[in-house]
């Protein structure tokens, strides 16, 4: 055996450990951030429950006061907004849309300006929504209100005659067998193809006797509630020498009428130009970000509304190249884990790593039907780890808000 002398000495480790001994600046730091964090009010440093906590065991006279809290907050604030300077982006700004809103964000772009941050007031600027629809129709009401109300002619102007046809419309005329359209066995893809194969007239005729008694009674109704003389469509009988003639007659009409000068058209036509005027476009960048980030649209969206291919392309260029500005991580930065011992995996490694572009490889992917609680924000929580940056990308645009 050996004797202890000539047993190596071990070095222990508790002679590179240092106790820790109260540094009252850390103490105080956090101190600081216990306040932050939970949201405390100043005047906590000065409660004495809160003082016989804080201070127990600790060598102190007391903290700092009220004041003195309150500056070095502000003083903390400053210092952690000089480090996100450079990293600070505008994305998206929600408002209604005041008028006041656009001298607001005109002069916030003057003074973003100066500062060295881009801010363009119609692509990043996102209007209310629910404010716009809310000015279409309360424009549109108005028009309904201020329009002068039709007088009703208590006279009837419609001759016996037309009055005996409109009792009559709900009784069924003795028609041939291929114009009767109430049929039970009648095939709806036949009898389309059939009808095209008519002529206007008979084309009339059927459509007047497919109006179902109960929307008849809603229109009537209606006209009732708005004080207007009921009118209606009326078609001919073969009993009726004149009743071809009356029931063209009325239908020409009521399509004078329908033509864009009933107060109904004016009501809408006057909301669609305030929606018009707030939005003249929705190719904005939040828009187009918001769409293409959504994994059941993509650019497949625009294809099935028909919108042109160039717009589609147009949009996806632009998306493409704020990818690459501000989101696309440098090759120095792409999957920061921990490198393979073996050289020759590290460098097949990085080489694909290089290669991949994430905002790429999703859009060649084909759209899903569907997204769990109908919530695109879970979609990219849970594919996160296939696209790390797109999906930091995502968060982003997806949550700016749209009222």
């Amino acid at each position: 055996m050996k004797s202890d002398a000539e047993k190596p000495k071990q070095t222990l480790i508790s002679k590179f450990l240092k106790s820790k001994s109260f540094m009252k600046e850390e103490f105080e730091r956090l101190l600081l951030e216990f306040i932050i964090m939970t949201d405390q009010p100043f005047h906590v440093v000065e409660n004495q429950a809160f003082l016989r906590f804080a201070l127990y065991g600790r060598d102190l006279d007391g903290l700092f006061r009220e004041d003195t809290l309150e500056r070095r907050i502000v003083s903390l604030y400053d210092a952690e907004k000089l480090k996100i300077k450079d990293l600070l982006m505008v994305l998206a700004i929600t408002t209604d849309n005041a008028s006041s809103c656009d001298t607001i964000f005109n002069e916030f772009k003057r003074v973003a300006s100066q500062k060295g941050l881009h801010f363009d007031c119609d692509n990043q600027r996102v209007r209310c929504r629910a404010h716009v629809v809310n000015l279409a129709c309360k424009d549109a009401i108005s028009i309904l209100k201020t329009m002068s109300a039709i007088e009703v002619d208590d006279s009837s102007d419609i001759s016996s005659d037309e009055s005996n046809i409109c009792e009559d419309e709900s009784q069924p005329s003795a028609e041939s067998g291929d114009l009767q359209s109430d049929s039970p066995d009648a095939n709806p893809a036949n009898d389309t193809a059939s009808r095209n194969n008519l002529s206007l007239y008979h084309r009339v005729r059927k459509g007047i006797a497919s109006i179902s008694g109960t929307l008849r009674e809603s229109f009537k109704s209606s006209c009732r509630i708005k004080k207007l003389r009921h009118r209606q469509l009326v078609r001919d009988t073969e009993v009726r020498w004149n009743s071809t003639d009356y029931m063209l007659r009325r239908l020409y009409d009521m399509k004078l009428e329908g033509n864009g000068k009933g107060e109904i058209c004016s009501a809408a036509a006057v909301a669609c130009d305030k929606l018009n005027k707030y939005y003249p476009t929705s190719d904005g960048l939040v828009y187009v970000m918001g769409l293409i980030l959504d994994p059941r649209c993509k650019l497949e969206w625009y294809k099935c509304v028909g919108i042109p291919s160039q717009v589609a392309k147009s949009n996806k260029k632009m998306a493409l190249q704020h990818w690459d500005t501000f989101y696309k991580p440098r090759n120095a930065e792409m999957y920061s884990v921990e490198e393979p011992l073996d050289i020759l995996a590290s460098q097949v490694k990085r080489a694909k790593t290089d290669r991949r572009d994430e905002f790429r490889e999703y859009l060649s992917m084909p759209t899903v039907e569907s997204v769990k609680d109908n919530d695109c924000l879970t979609w990219w929580k849970e594919h996160e780890q296939s696209f790390p940056s797109l999906a930091a990308m995502a968060r982003d645009f997806l949550a700016v808000s749209g009222t």
